[in-house]
Parts: C-alpha cells; sequence; structure tokens
C-alpha cells in the first residue's frame, strides 16, 4: 500500500500520525533490559567508588530534567484535579515502588483524611479493593519489571469505574493501558537497580499543586494535623 494510506490507517485508529502507530510495534522488538544480577556484575568490574557516587548523582540530575521534559505543568496540574475531586483515593505501589506509595500518602493525609494505602494493610488485594467504586481514583505506581499486583490493581479499578493515574517509566508500560491521566519518570543509572529519585520528586510536584489547589480548608487540616502530632510528642 502506499505511505499516504498508513497514514490514513493510523489516524482512523487515533493516532496522530504513522509514526505514534509504529512505535509500540518498535518497542515490542527490542531486547529485554538486563536482569539486575548481570548489571550488578557489571558494576562488581567498577574499580573506583568515587567515580560511582559522582556517576550516580549525575545519573539523578539527568532523571530529574528528563522526568521534566516528560511532563508538562499542564499535565501535572490535570492530574492533581483528576485526584482532588476524586471521593477517595487510592495510592498502590508494589515491591520496590510501595515506599513511593506510602510516602506519598503520608504527606497527602496530612491535609486530606481519606486516602488509602493499597497493600498497607497486609489483608490482601481482594480485601482492600473491595470498597473501590465509581468516583474514586487510584494513583499506581511502577517500572519495568512490572508486578503482577498492579495489573490487578487497574483492572479493579477498570471493573469498579474509578479514575486511574499512572505514574510509570514509559508510555507503553502497561500501567499507562486505558489510565485517564499518565505520568512518566526516567528511572536510568550506574546501579544495578532502577533510580526512583525522578519518581519522589514527581510526586512531591504532585503533592504540591494538591495542596496548593486545596486553599484554605487543605491547610486549616494541615495544621490540625500537625497539633495532633505535636500532642501525641
Amino acid at each position: 500500500v502506499t505511505p499516504v494510506t498508513l497514514v490514513r490507517l493510523a489516524r482512523a485508529l487515533g493516532f496522530a500520525e504513522w509514526r505514534e502507530l509504529r512505535r509500540p510495534f518498535v518497542e515490542r522488538l527490542k531486547p529485554a533490559a538486563a536482569p539486575f544480577s548481570a548489571r550488578a556484575e557489571d558494576l562488581l568490574k567498577r574499580r573506583s567508588p568515587a567515580a560511582l557516587v559522582r556517576e550516580s548523582f549525575a545519573a539523578h540530575a539527568a532523571n530529574l530534567a528528563a522526568s521534566e521534559a516528560f511532563n508538562a505543568p499542564g499535565e501535572v496540574v490535570e492530574a492533581a484535579a483528576l485526584l482532588a475531586r476524586a471521593r477517595r483515593v487510592y495510592a498502590a505501589g508494589f515491591r520496590s515502588c510501595h515506599a513511593l506509595a506510602a510516602g506519598f500518602v503520608y504527606v497527602y493525609r496530612l491535609f486530606r483524611p481519606d486516602v488509602i494505602l493499597v497493600g498497607g494493610a497486609g489483608l490482601g488485594l481482594e480485601h482492600e479493593l473491595r470498597g473501590l467504586g465509581h468516583g474514586d481514583a487510584v494513583l499506581l505506581l511502577g517500572f519495568a519489571p512490572y508486578s503482577r499486583e498492579s495489573a490487578l490493581t487497574a483492572a479493579a479499578a477498570r471493573r469498579a469505574g474509578a479514575r486511574r493515574i499512572a505514574v510509570t517509566d514509559s508510555e507503553l508500560s502497561p500501567l499507562a493501558l486505558g489510565a485517564d491521566r499518565v505520568l512518566r519518570f526516567a528511572h536510568a543509572g550506574p546501579s544495578f537497580f532502577p533510580s526512583i529519585a525522578a519518581a519522589t520528586a514527581l510526586l512531591e510536584a504532585l503533592l504540591a499543586v494538591l495542596l496548593a489547589r486545596g486553599g484554605k480548608p487543605a491547610l486549616d487540616r494541615l495544621r490540625a494535623a500537625e497539633r495532633e502530632l505535636e500532642t501525641l510528642g
């Protein structure tokens, strides 16, 4: 067929241009990332720990810059608006992303009480997601290799009619599939394990927007939370 036909096909399927339709297939054909153990083996061959420290900080700076480029300020604001309008907010991150989700919940709960950490009670996903419903929102965090629990949580949100924000490493991530909003972060680095520094910064920006959007009521709840913490010692 002619190139014009392929362009028309791409647009008929909802893509702006042929390259956008082509990209998922190109990505799928790329070789899988090296396993952590193979990267760790390469790490052991390095002879300069001091150089490794410098490379780590340089990688964090590059990841922050890349993540800022990935996410226009308006996209973060729109994600915050979706969370702010939700009846309840569920935050889900598994394995290495559990700390990200827990940190987000800890800060957000200082000025909004109805924020729930998925996987924080040890009761099982089925129990924790049973109350998820229409009007709720799920913040789902993860990067490759993606956990099975993330897929289960995304499916539960879809069945419940809840809105979903994916904070992930690629627009082709399974977490991003069908999500209402997608925020992306970079995680490259010299270590054997992906960096979560840029993901943390992205969540902190989202929390700052949420507080600013909440106005005086959010500030009053924050002050009340601080008084309670002080009272508890």
